[in-house]
């Protein structure tokens, strides 16, 4: 698990790859989740993005990008759900010795 201090930093660093999911707010101060996904989709589409936030609900169009989206309120529990089922689907087809490790 990786954490950034700034939205530009995890676009940059889920740029060059090797991350099995990306986990985004939708809500943050330097550039909302909304545009971080769609510039972490242009550079890595494969790259999975599950996006939490405080509000229960967020625009169609914001869905649209990501993978999944989490309210915080049902995380921890549901977000650690998702991120199983998206790296499980993922990562179905590798060998166990290529898997990313835990």
């Amino acid at each position: 698990m990786l954490a950034t201090a700034s939205a530009r930093q995890g676009v940059q660093i889920a740029g060059v790859g090797g991350l099995a999911a990306v986990i985004v707010d939708y809500h943050m101060p330097e550039m909302n989740g909304h545009v971080v996904a769609l510039e972490i989709k242009r550079l890595k589409p494969q790259i999975p993005i599950v996006m939490v936030s405080r509000d229960d609900h967020v625009p169609d169009h914001v869905l649209k990008v990501v993978d999944a989206f989490v309210p915080k309120h049902e995380a921890p529990t549901r977000l650690l759900s998702v991120l199983t089922r998206i790296c499980d689907a993922r990562f179905a087809g590798f060998p166990e010795k290529d898997r990313i490790p835990a």
